[in-house]
């Protein structure tokens, strides 16, 4: 095993194509850039943080990158990318079962490479 630590952008093109047998990924949706804070519910407080510049959208280049160097994919919050990612049949829904009142989703998206039709 190797672990090497950048930006995985740059990393991913030192990679060969299909040289890796699946990026599992939950990157960043790009709904909080601006925002200062993050959290308050009945649950807990609002967390203040300086404003979020990190929450950034996948790029259709690293979506390109991870899809050349991987032969499976799967990426959590999709829901928020859909437009940059192929059809798939593969979807799943993470249910979170998060208690009513939270200001967070209930559920999440997930994307796969899978061909597979969803069943009950």
């Amino acid at each position: 095993m190797t672990i090497k630590q950048g930006d995985c952008l740059e990393l991913m093109k030192e990679l060969d194509d299909e040289s890796v047998d699946a990026v599992i990924t939950d990157p960043p949706y790009g709904i909080l850039n601006g925002s200062k804070s993050i959290g308050g519910n009945n649950l807990s407080t609002v967390k203040v943080y300086s404003e979020i510049k990190w929450d950034n959208k996948p790029t259709k280049e690293l979506i390109s990158q991870i899809f050349r160097v991987s032969k499976k994919q799967v990426f959590f919050g999709a829901e928020y990318f859909t437009d940059i990612l192929p059809q798939s049949k593969g979807w799943y829904i993470w249910d979170k079962k998060k208690p009513k009142g939270t200001n967070f989703a209930s559920c999440e998206l997930i994307w796969t490479s899978s061909n597979f039709q969803a069943d009950k």
